[in-house]
């Protein structure tokens, strides 16, 4: 791995994906770490809805940072946001927590 985590978060933090008027939240990565495996990524991710109410949530992707590691930073940086971005638009289609991954809502 040629970058660091705090590299990888700078590069992942703030991307909008929607429109500047859409109803969805932007997705800000607002901490990155190494879970205690060394294989995956906790990432604390806040979700600013149009109102600018701030939803914070720990996501945990087991072995995302294994994945990551042989990849130039720009490319880790998508893909980690292309998680984040999947977790939230199909996170209510799974009652008990998509498989895989672990989520804790923080506020």
């Amino acid at each position: 791995m040629s970058w660091t985590l705090l590299e990888l978060r700078s590069a992942a933090r703030r991307r909008r994906v929607a429109e500047p008027q859409s109803s969805r939240p932007e997705m800000i990565v607002s901490g990155l770490e190494e879970d205690q495996g060394g294989a995956g990524l906790i990432i604390d991710v806040d979700a600013v809805f149009p109102d600018r109410t701030v939803h914070r949530w720990r996501l945990g992707f087991p072995s995302m940072l294994a994945d990551l590691r042989p990849l130039p930073l720009v490319d880790a940086a998508h893909i980690l946001r292309a998680n984040v971005e999947e977790w939230r638009d199909t996170r209510n289609q799974y009652p008990d927590g998509i498989p895989g991954m672990t989520e804790e809502r923080l506020s």
